[in-house]
């Protein structure tokens, strides 16, 4: 009887730690995105945990190139915007995916920002951390 009520016990132990545990997730991106990534999941409170090792991962955060707006602007017309203090502003862009290790897609994000440019990684990468953490909380 004792045997029986211990193992009904673990029994339930290790599936309330099993639901508890955190997705584990690597980071696919180029350019130091995945760090900047990785940095706006810890500062969002993102319930994963992050890992460098791609086999001890259970889902994969892929990231696109992030593409910056070309500036067309001709030199008169930077010389204009300068001299009368209109900064230069080019929109950033960056498509996000979310997939199980079979490359099942779970969640998917586009996401442009319209910073200075060194900015954008940042904006951008916390933009994809909030949604993320939404996603994960069933709030989106």
């Amino acid at each position: 009887m004792k045997i029986a009520r211990l193992l009904i016990t673990l029994v339930f132990a290790v599936s309330a730690f099993a639901l508890t545990t955190k997705p584990i997730i690597f980071i696919e991106a180029e350019d130091g995105f995945d760090v900047a990534i990785a940095a706006a999941i810890n500062r969002k409170h993102v319930p994963v945990e992050v890992t460098n090792d791609k086999t001890k991962a259970n889902l994969i955060l892929r990231s696109s190139r992030i593409q910056q707006k070309i500036d067309t602007d001709s030199t008169g017309t930077k010389v204009a915007k300068m001299i009368f203090g209109v900064p230069t502003i080019l929109p950033g862009s960056v498509s996000v995916q979310l997939t199980d290790l079979e490359g099942k897609v779970l969640w998917g994000y586009n996401c442009t920002k319209v910073r200075g440019k060194e900015r954008n990684v940042q904006s951008l990468a916390e933009a994809i951390a909030k949604h993320l953490k939404g996603h994960l909380e069933h709030k989106e």
